[in-house]
């Protein structure tokens, strides 16, 4: 059997008879702050990794929903510490270099004036990354986004924009297409046309790629997008910023297509309208802050 060490609430494996070749994991740890739509998340670890024939290891991530609410600082905080990551630090020692893809929602239940607004604070965050004064000069972080709704637009790739500024300047200029929400269609692009070599994507152990996605609700094909979710998270970490969204189907589909688990990867808040106190939140928690050392 499976042993773990310490039985968990849940009594997986327990004490018992431990095969050699066995997996063995530790207790579990406990329950995360709660984030996104009120979910918390606890890990346990792998103790001794199974040999050949030795029954392989459990599942190492449990999530569960509470009736508990993360307010708007609640969801700052949780962004800055597991997105924005001031303080990261790669493989290499110095700060943690990205490749980031931004994905849009155009659809028509946003409306144009939400649009803008989320253009306006989009362009904003981008401008908070480390290093400073300008986390996408030289060979720091990268950039590219689509936007959809009945049809996917690519803005620009990550080879297109080389400044800060150039990439906050572009993301303004995104038009409202209006129309239905095809996720499914984005995730299928992103994973296809833009997760390689051609568009600037770099391949390295010291660059993470990493998709942010912003909508404001339920996909008109959900099975597709949790299939097409599923596939674009084998090639990269995927934060969702989850606006307005208060449907069971929305807010299931939202934390089914971020990567797990949703407590650092699922950001939420109730409406357009936040959104800008949520950004001026985000930048008051980041002026307390220290980027990491990068090379130059």
């Amino acid at each position: 059997m499976c042993k773990v060490v310490k039985s968990s609430p849940q009594g997986f494996g327990g004490p018992g008879i431990l095969s050699p070749g066995d997996c063995v994991v530790g207790a579990w740890g406990q329950w995360s702050k709660v984030a996104g739509f009120g979910s918390q998340d606890r890990q346990r670890v792998v103790v001794q990794q199974p040999s050949p024939g030795g029954k392989p290891c459990p599942s190492l991530s449990e999530n569960r929903h509470t009736n508990q609410s993360c307010g708007l600082n609640c969801q700052a905080t949780n962004l800055v510490s597991n997105f924005m990551a001031p303080t990261g630090i790669g493989s290499t020692g110095y700060g943690q270099l990205r490749d980031l893809l931004i994905i849009l929602d155009s659809s028509g239940s946003i409306e144009q004036n939400n649009f803008e607004n989320a253009k306006t604070q989009l362009s904003r965050l981008v401008g908070m990354f480390c290093p400073t004064p300008d986390p996408f000069a030289g060979d720091h972080q990268k950039a590219a986004m689509l936007s959809f709704s009945t049809r996917v637009h690519e803005i620009f790739d990550f080879d297109d924009l080389h400044t800060t500024n150039e990439v906050q300047a572009k993301i303004l200029t995104v038009v409202y297409r209006s129309g239905e929400t095809h996720t499914e269609l984005a995730f299928e692009y992103a994973r296809t046309h833009m997760f390689n070599r051609t568009k600037g994507m770099r391949f390295r152990a010291d660059v993470k790629q990493e998709v942010l996605f912003i909508t404001d609700g339920v996909s008109n094909v959900p099975n597709e997008t949790l299939k097409e979710a599923l596939e674009l998270q084998k090639y990269a970490t995927v934060y969702g910023l989850a606006i307005g969204v208060r449907s069971q189907d929305g807010q299931k589909e939202m934390t089914d297509s971020t990567s797990s688990p949703p407590s650092r990867h699922l950001f939420s808040i109730p409406g357009f309208d936040d959104l800008e106190t949520f950004v001026n939140e985000i930048q008051r928690q980041l002026q307390h802050t220290q980027c990491a050392q990068f090379q130059y």
